[in-house]
């Protein structure tokens, strides 16, 4: 299902605003920093995935410690893209919830290929979308090469092209589908050129 124009014009909104928020948080980070405040875990690179753990004890005794991070490279393997929890839809960023219909099973904005592309083996709200299409692009592509070998001595090469822009446009349009489930919770910007391509 295409994404509605007034949708991309808010995604394109929220695009410009975090924009503007990490060009501000830039900033920030440079004229608010104390020398006894350690914040090197930012610097680090966005693949390193940053896990927040709340020292219970600590709350228990009203002791203010801070919290202790965490980062944790084995995140990213695909046991933990299995494993990772779903989201309800009033959890969702307002880029990501289209479809009000959908109460449960959201992936989380990934902001990663790879985990997106690992989520195809896993169920989710979008599972059977990207399956479909999926299988629906393979096989109009083995019914294009069956048709191809089976009747090329028949065919002359008008034939040939039109059967062929007809099949390849199916394939396309499939294909672009899938991508567009597939990635569509990648960032705000991935969402709205997959849903471009989604039109076409």
């Amino acid at each position: 299902m295409p994404i509605p124009l007034e949708k991309i014009q808010v995604i394109e909104d929220e695009i410009e605003r975090l924009d503007y928020e990490d060009h501000n948080n830039k900033n920030l980070h440079t004229t608010i920093t104390s020398s006894e405040q350690d914040f090197s875990f930012l610097n680090k690179s966005s693949h390193i995935k940053r896990s927040v753990y709340y020292d219970m004890k600590s709350i228990t005794n009203h002791d203010y410690q801070p919290l202790r991070l965490s980062f944790e490279m084995e995140q990213s393997s695909i046991d933990y893209v299995f494993r990772r929890r779903y989201i309800a839809h009033w959890g969702l960023p307002e880029w990501l919830g289209d479809n009000h219909f959908l109460l449960q099973k959201h992936r989380q904005p990934a902001n990663s290929i790879r985990e997106c592309l690992i989520s195809i083996a896993s169920i989710h709200s979008e599972t059977i979308n990207i399956w479909t299409h999926l299988i629906g692009t393979l096989c109009i592509a083995v019914t294009y090469i069956l048709f191809l070998i089976d009747n090329y001595p028949q065919l002359d090469i008008s034939d040939i092209i039109s059967f062929s822009l007809f099949f390849i446009s199916a394939i396309l349009c499939l294909t672009f589908s899938t991508l567009l489930h597939i990635f569509i919770n990648y960032s705000p910007r991935v969402l709205v050129t997959v849903s471009k391509l989604d039109y076409i």
